[in-house]
């Protein structure tokens, strides 16, 4: 009897060493060649090509920060203008060129593609924001035809907006952000943008086009 946990020991490690060793692993990528940070970074892989990927994050630049890949991540492109998602904020990553977007700041971002007319449509949702009172927030959905290479710059889904009115003191528990934005991709069926928010304690979700 004892000798069976020993066994079974035995070829878990076989299975084990044999499934690593076909693993590999390549060097390390550098996706943004951003100076500044990057945090909460998505990453979403077209399923009608594997090799097409789009990855986001806070780039500490005001926007959210948006690459892809043609090429299974060996290379990474920054999105179209210049490597953040159009539409969002007043500003760009140049000081002298102003953003098409009507927000002082954008995070939280999550991507993810869904199935549309035959093809693949890629979305990326995020956060938007303003620092001054009445500190309205607002989840916004930006899409891409062309796997992420280029996004629309007007007219983004708006999925919902709410004014923090300065409840945003941790004294109080409450949040200015929605706390957590996401997208809900399920086969063959229209994909869904939802947010979870902990400041106005309510969840909303929204079918996109």
């Amino acid at each position: 009897m004892r000798a069976f946990p020993v066994r079974l020991l035995l070829v878990t490690s076989l299975f084990c060493a044999t499934a690593f060793s076909q693993i590999k692993v390549s060097s390390v990528v550098d996706v943004t060649n951003d100076s500044l940070s990057q945090n909460e970074t998505p990453l979403a892989v077209n399923p009608a090509n594997p090799n097409n990927m789009i990855t986001g994050g806070n780039d500490w630049n005001y926007n959210d920060g948006c690459n892809t890949t043609f090429d299974g991540g060996k290379s990474w492109t920054p999105a179209l203008p210049n490597g953040f998602l159009p539409g969002v904020t007043k500003y760009t990553n140049d000081p002298a060129v102003p953003g098409t977007g009507a927000y002082d700041a954008g995070g939280d971002p999550a991507i993810a593609f869904g199935p549309y007319k035959g093809s693949y449509r890629a979305y990326y949702v995020c956060q938007a924001f303003n620092f001054t009172s009445p500190y309205q927030i607002a989840m916004l959905v930006n899409t891409s035809d062309d796997g992420g290479q280029t996004w629309k710059s007007q007219n983004l889904t708006q999925v919902t907006t709410w004014n923090g009115n300065g409840k945003s003191k941790g004294s109080n528990g409450q949040s200015q952000t929605m706390n957590r934005s996401m997208l809900i991709a399920i086969p063959q069926a229209p994909i869904m943008a939802a947010f979870m928010s902990l400041g106005c304690n309510s969840a909303a979700t929204c079918t996109l086009p």
